[in-house]
C-alpha cells in the first residue's frame, strides 16, 4: 500500500497493528469477507520523492487502477507523486467469514 503523509501514518507509528477487510464476493452469502490481521511497517520516501515501490508493485497497482486514473484525468506520475510512504503489512492471522 502507499499513503499520503496524513493522520493514519501518525497512528501507525504509535500502533502498527492493522486489520484489512477484503470483500471477495459481494454477492456471496457466506465466506465472502477475508480479514487479515498484521503488523504495518512504514517506509517513507526521501523528501519530495514518491513512495519507494518496486517495479512489480507499481505494475500491479497500474493494472488495477489505471482506468480510474485516466477517468480522473491523472497520469501515473501525478498519482504516485502524491504518495510518499509505502505501508507494508506482515500478516499474522487471516479469517474468512
Amino acid at each position: 500500500m502507499a499513503s499520503r503523509p496524513v493522520g493514519q501514518i501518525r497512528h501507525l507509528r504509535d500502533n502498527p497493528k492493522v486489520t484489512l477487510h477484503l470483500d471477495l464476493d459481494g454477492n456471496a452469502e457466506r465466506f465472502s469477507v477475508l480479514t487479515i490481521e498484521g503488523i504495518a511497517e512504514l517506509e517513507p520516501a526521501p523528501l519530495g520523492a514518491p513512495a519507494p515501490l518496486s517495479e512489480r508493485e507499481v505494475s500491479l497497482y497500474l493494472e488495477k487502477h489505471l482506468e480510474s486514473m485516466r477517468w480522473a484525468g491523472l497520469t501515473p506520475e501525478q498519482t504516485f507523486a502524491d504518495f510518499s510512504t509505502a505501508i507494508r503489512v506482515t500478516p499474522i492471522r487471516a479469517r474468512c467469514y
